[in-house]
């Protein structure tokens, strides 16, 4: 599995990438919903439930990534 995660991050294909990236932009979202000023609680929501999608998405992408470099 460790070879495999280090052949992944050697790839520095874009589906990694682009996945970390969201997981990391997912998370910060979702950390800082709980401190959003009281103006955006229109946005609360939306924003709980688009960066869950998109940290679903990124998940998706990581495990892609993952089967990709394990065939290699």
């Amino acid at each position: 599995m460790i070879a495999t995660l280090k052949t992944m991050l050697a790839q520095r294909s874009a589906l990694s990438k682009w996945s970390l990236h969201g997981l990391n932009a997912g998370m910060t979202i979702l950390t800082l919903v709980p401190f959003a000023p009281s103006s955006l609680d229109n946005w609360r929501m939306p924003l709980i439930w688009g960066s869950s999608l998109l940290l679903l998405a990124s998940a998706a992408g990581m495990a892609e990534a993952y089967r990709r470099a394990k065939q290699v």
